[in-house]
């Protein structure tokens, strides 16, 4: 029987949030577009995150550091909300991800 206080992806209890990082994308467990995987990314890592193209299966994958929790909590603090969007594209992309495997 389906515990109804867990994700339908088999993932964490609903209520059960921890700090980490945010990414707003359009897919969704529901349609199958999204998927979470169970295990660790590693040391020194946010996240790992990997899109996949739907038709051709093509597929990249990026990692976050986890420097750029404390370059994003950096502008979030110090940099007022109507230039918060202008700091962040001011970064090095190498700065918040790097792509370790597909499209370069």
């Amino acid at each position: 029987m389906a515990d109804p206080a867990r994700s339908e992806s088999g993932g964490a209890a609903l209520g059960d949030w921890r700090p980490g990082i945010g990414l707003a994308v359009t897919a969704s467990l529901g349609q199958q577009t999204l998927r979470l995987e169970q295990s660790k990314t590693g040391p020194n890592l946010l996240g790992r995150v990997t899109f996949t193209h739907r038709v051709t299966q093509a597929s990249v994958t990026y990692e976050l550091p986890i420097t750029a929790l404390e370059i994003m909590q950096n502008i979030n603090r110090d940099v007022s909300i109507n230039l918060r969007y202008a700091a962040v594209m001011g970064l090095k992309s190498e700065q918040l991800f790097r792509i370790v495997s597909g499209a370069q």
